[in-house]
């Protein structure tokens, strides 16, 4: 069978002839190849040849372009030198003549602006001259009337704190007859038997008030005369509101508001320590300190409230009404 035949080796004479053959061939290709080997060595030696030729052509070429180079640069550097040169020239040149220029216009400029000035400096001069003369005479004329209207303002001080020193020394003569109509009181009312009927004696804050209420009516119309003359005047200041003036009145030192509130406050203490009125409207007689000390301090009639409080409105509504 076919699958038990074991290989066969190579067969002799075919090697021998296939080695023949490969041998005859290695001869043929030895033999080109040694063609191609001369072949080879003479292109070597004229590449060689060719190269040396070329490079010393390249070299004689470069030596040539160099010089051609170095004499366009040359040439060229000279021209430039020279445009420059002129170029300097001509700016120079141009730069004399606008600096000629400018100083020719400038002397001529100094001279007209000098000229001007001077025109200028006397005209200023008549100027300043005329308004002086011009602004003097409305400023005395003002100055005067400042000074007028500063001395009447002045007077018109001067009547008014005299007005109130006036007011102040009648009120402390109001205070002392209240008081001795006061104590008058107090003894009539000891020396009457109080089981007898008797009438209603008037209080002594009626009194009081009465008293104040003709006090202010006179002070009134007295500052309101004292004051006529200054208001009459046309250069007079306006009147001043009378918020205003009680403003002024509380700052300023002239006005002596302390001293009447203090006054009139003192009358109405003596009006309702030594004359407080019972139930039956009618004067109680006077207690002992100890009694006084235990019982409890009853509050102020509204009565003398406002125989206290109304005379010092009023006297401050007249003497604001009559401030220039």
């Amino acid at each position: 069978m076919t699958g038990d035949s074991k290989p066969t080796g190579p067969n002799k004479a075919v090697s021998i002839l296939v080695n023949y053959e490969l041998r005859r061939e290695n001869r043929r290709l030895h033999d080109d190849m040694e063609v191609l080997k001369a072949a080879d060595k003479e292109r070597k030696g004229e590449m060689q040849t060719f190269k040396d030729g070329l490079e010393d052509t390249l070299n004689t070429q470069l030596q040539e372009r160099k010089g051609e180079i170095q004499a366009l640069k040359d040439g060229l550097e000279e021209t430039i030198n020279s445009r420059l040169q002129e170029r300097k020239g001509e700016i120079q040149s141009l730069k004399d003549g606008f600096e000629e220029t400018l100083n020719t216009r400038l002397q001529e400029l100094t001279r007209s602006f000098k000229a001007a000035d001077g025109v200028l400096g006397a005209e200023i001069k008549d100027i300043t001259k005329r308004l002086e003369l011009d602004m003097l005479s409305p400023l005395q004329t003002i100055a005067v009337a400042f000074k007028e209207s500063e001395e009447k303002r002045k007077k018109g001080v001067l009547l008014l704190t005299e007005g109130l020193g006036a007011i102040i020394d009648k009120h402390d003569e109001l205070v002392q007859r209240v008081k001795a109509l006061e104590e008058k009181v107090w003894d009539s009312q000891t020396k009457v038997d109080t089981k007898q009927t008797r009438k209603r004696p008037r209080t002594s804050p009626e009194v009081a008030q009465e008293s104040t209420n003709t006090l202010v009516k006179e002070v009134a119309l007295a500052t309101v005369n004292a004051a006529a003359p200054v208001q009459a005047d046309e250069a007079a200041p306006k009147p001043i509101s009378p918020q205003e003036s009680r403003k002024k009145q509380r700052t300023s030192p002239s006005t002596p508001k302390n001293l009447t509130n203090t006054s009139v406050n003192e009358a109405a203490g003596a009006t309702t320590d030594d004359a407080q009125p019972t139930e039956a409207g009618k004067a109680a007689p006077r207690q002992s300190r100890q009694q006084k000390s235990r019982r409890k301090p009853r509050t102020v009639p509204s009565a003398a409230k406002e125989s206290a409080t109304t005379p010092a409105k009023d006297v401050a509504s007249a003497t604001t009404t009559a401030v220039p």
